[in-house]
C-alpha cells in the first residue's frame, strides 16, 4: 500500500507499484487521502485501476481475500480530519 502525500507524483507511485509486481507481490494499493481516490495494480491487470469512493480495494486468494471499502476507508480519514479541526479550535490553545 502506497499512501500519497501532497507533494508526491502518482505516475512516480505507478513505476514503484511496478517493480513490486516484477518481485512477485501480488497487489498493491494508491491512496489518495487528499483527493479520496484509490488505485490498484494486481499481476494479473499490472495497468492502474481508478477506483470511485464506493469501490472496494481488495487482495489475496480467492479463500483468504482481503476487502476494505473506501467509503470505510475514507470515512476513518473524514473522522480523523474532524477531530483533528476540532482539536484546533480548543480554546486552551488560545
Amino acid at each position: 500500500m502506497e499512501i500519497l502525500s501532497p507533494d508526491d507524483d502518482i505516475q512516480v507511485t505507478f513505476q514503484k507499484c511496478a517493480h513490486y509486481l516484477d518481485w512477485r507481490i501480488g497487489s498493491a494499493w494508491i491512496i489518495d487521502p487528499i483527493k479520496r481516490k484509490a488505485h490498484i495494480m494486481t499481476l494479473e491487470s499490472p495497468a492502474p485501476v481508478e477506483l470511485d469512493r464506493s469501490g472496494v480495494l481488495t487482495a489475496g486468494r480467492v479463500d483468504a481475500q482481503v476487502s476494505i471499502p473506501l467509503a470505510e476507508l475514507f470515512g476513518v480519514v473524514d473522522k480523523m480530519v474532524g477531530s483533528s479541526e476540532s482539536s484546533d479550535e480548543n480554546p486552551a490553545k488560545s
